[in-house]
């Protein structure tokens, strides 16, 4: 693993583009050209990315293991909205996403379905309830399905191969994620 700047953050993260509002890091996937939207995953790119086996958060080349984050529904199933990842930015991901860094912190659905032209990228079936526990799972290899969303359009989803390990995290008392021993 590369080594780490001051803040702790791999460089592969230290070297996103900043968010002007908050400054966190934006993922790969979460880019739209010149502007970005932290709850909607970019499909085109993520397959994109999933296909080259480059990363979704930093979009370098991954080596053998690779990670995906999800909750325990998702991991349990062994699929993902989120394509892989290095265990590295996952482990980023984890503590920067405030959508999962925090216990009281929620998507904003309603608020993206009336004011972004970006659909949601939900499978039939799935749900968007945050989990109480979230997993980061790592594996040798992954494939990328395309299944119907509610609507009838489709959305890619990556299904991880058996986990050689994992990690369960899940939200302190005072509602941040910490890793479950």
């Amino acid at each position: 693993m590369p080594a780490s700047d001051p803040s702790g953050l791999p460089p592969e993260i230290t070297a996103l583009p900043r968010d002007p509002r908050n400054g966190l890091p934006i993922p790969a996937v979460n880019r739209f050209g010149d502007d970005h939207d932290f709850t909607t995953v970019n499909g085109a790119e993520a397959v994109r990315l999933g296909r080259n086996r480059r990363c979704g958060v930093c979009t370098r080349p991954m080596a053998e293991l690779v990670a995906f984050i999800g909750g325990t529904k998702a991991a349990e199933a062994r699929t993902f909205s989120d394509p892989p990842m290095h265990p590295a930015c996952a482990e980023a991901a984890i503590t920067l996403c405030p959508h999962i860094a925090r216990s009281h912190a929620r998507r904003a659905s309603e608020r993206r379905a009336a004011s972004n032209p970006l659909k949601p990228t939900t499978a039939s079936g799935w749900s968007e309830d945050k989990p109480e526990l979230w997993v980061i799972g790592l594996t040798r290899n992954y494939r990328i399905e395309l299944r119907p969303t509610a609507d009838g359009d489709r959305v890619a989803v990556f299904v991880a191969h058996p986990f050689t390990s994992r990690r369960t995290f899940g939200y302190d008392s005072a509602g941040c994620i910490a890793e479950q021993r």
